[in-house]
Order: C-alpha cells, then sequence, then structure tokens
C-alpha cells in the first residue's frame, strides 16, 4: 500500500512540475513575443494577458521575461504585481503540497 502511495505522489509531482515548466516557458515567450512585437510597432499582447499568465502559476516566466528583454519594466502593476504574483504561486503550491 504505502509503495502505491509513494508512486501516485511521485507521478503527480512529476505532472505538476512538468505543467509549471509549460506554463513559465508559455508565459516568458508571451514576454518575448510581445517585447518584439513593440520593437516592430505592431498589434500587441494585452496587458491583462500578460498579468493573466503570472497570476497562472507563470509568474516566474513573465519575471525572468521582465528582466531578460527589459520589457513592462517601469509598468508599476507588473513591477509590483509579478513578485506578489509569484509569492502567491509558492504559497498555493506549498499549500498544496507540492513544495516541501
Amino acid at each position: 500500500m504505502e509503495n502505491n502511495l509513494y508512486g501516485f505522489l511521485h507521478s503527480s509531482v512529476v505532472y505538476v512540475v512538468f505543467l509549471y515548466l509549460i506554463i513559465n516557458l508559455s508565459a516568458f515567450l508571451s514576454m518575448w513575443r510581445d517585447k518584439h512585437r513593440a520593437i516592430d510597432q505592431n498589434r500587441r499582447i494585452p496587458e491583462v494577458k500578460l498579468l493573466f499568465w503570472a497570476m497562472a502559476f507563470g509568474a516566474l516566466g513573465v519575471g525572468l521575461g521582465m528582466i531578460c528583454f527589459r520589457h513592462k519594466i517601469r509598468t508599476w502593476y507588473f513591477y509590483l504585481g509579478v513578485p506578489l504574483a509569484l509569492v502567491n504561486n509558492i504559497i498555493v503550491l506549498k499549500f498544496l503540497g507540492f513544495i516541501f
């Protein structure tokens, strides 16, 4: 019984880590895409969508995108909101038991 429980927990953690990486990669690429659209003066990705990525467990990707591409670093709700979203993401993952 204990072996089956460990296998279930181990597989669910692997799925959560995989999903977390996919979400953050998508958020990072969204920041890259929006930065290049801003440079080319094309239609941009709405800021609400970028903030949604941050709140939907993509705060690490959005934050790294802000730093790497120097994008949205002067906008106060990104400057304050993304770190708060990252803290929120960590608290939720801790509460759900995926961070020990």
